[in-house]
């Protein structure tokens, strides 16, 4: 369950008349896993703009966000990656990255394509007790079809890793499940488990696949329908990505 407290956003899209974005969040929420509570206090700043050889369609953009997690409500006999995060967590990052849009319009697409690179790095001179770098590549294409239909095809790849100085806190890590990422599966139900406990753990990496044939529905309304199959699944450090006993999903 989360209870929401408050989520405060602002953004300006085109700052003082020019390509360039920013905007700002402030939340305090609590999450109630299966073994621990999370309750956290934090905010984000970021800065999008055009870049120079592909103003069109090409932005770069930079992301600091400050997150103070206190984790309780930890069970007696849970996994020790859990128990290690019990109290305070202090993350603060910062990421960059570029991305590519060239979609005909956000909602309803039917042509063209958004690439997206991202690094995050935290701790270390940012200040905090997490430490870690994570890498992330999102590649959508669409397609499209006769009597307004169209495909989407998208792959989602992520890497977070560890640094020395600091922890990584399993909430950082990743889970799948849910319309987001694997549709047909509980939200964070795609997890690793730990030998000695069972314990649903996040994994280090991550993929995802996702695969749609839209149609019209109400077209007037902007109503679709989508006819979807999904596959992805987490793994530790030790493990590379490999399609061996890969979540899948198919649905309309």
């Amino acid at each position: 369950d989360i209870f929401l407290f408050f989520d405060i956003r602002f953004s300006e899209s085109r700052l003082n008349d020019t390509k360039f974005s920013v905007g700002a969040v402030l939340f305090k929420w609590e999450y109630e896993y299966d073994d621990y509570t999370r309750d956290s206090f934090g905010g984000a700043l970021r800065t999008r703009f055009p870049i120079g050889f592909d103003p069109d369609f090409t932005r770069g953009y930079a992301k600091y966000i400050y997150d103070d997690t206190t984790v309780s409500d930890v069970e007696p006999g849970a996994a020790f990656e859990i128990r290690d995060m019990e109290g305070r967590n202090l993350t603060s990052s910062i990421t960059v990255g570029v991305d590519r849009d060239s979609r005909d319009r956000p909602w309803n697409t039917r042509s063209g394509s958004y690439n997206n690179l991202s690094l995050e790095y935290a701790g270390g001179p940012l200040g905090g007790d997490v430490f870690y770098n994570r890498y992330e590549f999102t590649t959508q294409w669409f397609f499209p079809w006769r009597w307004d239909t169209s495909f989407m095809v998208e792959g989602r790849w992520g890497y977070v890793q560890q640094r020395e100085g600091g922890k990584l806190p399993d909430y950082q890590k990743y889970r799948l499940g849910g319309i987001n990422t694997v549709r047909g599966y509980d939200k964070d139900s795609i997890t690793l488990k730990d030998p000695a406990t069972g314990d649903e753990l996040g994994g280090e990496r991550m993929m995802i696949y996702n695969f749609e044939f839209r149609f019209p529905v109400l077209k007037e309304q902007g109503l679709l329908g989508v006819v979807f199959f999904d596959a992805g699944n987490v793994f530790d450090e030790e493990d590379t990505w490999n399609f061996t006993d890969i979540p899948m999903s198919a649905g309309v």
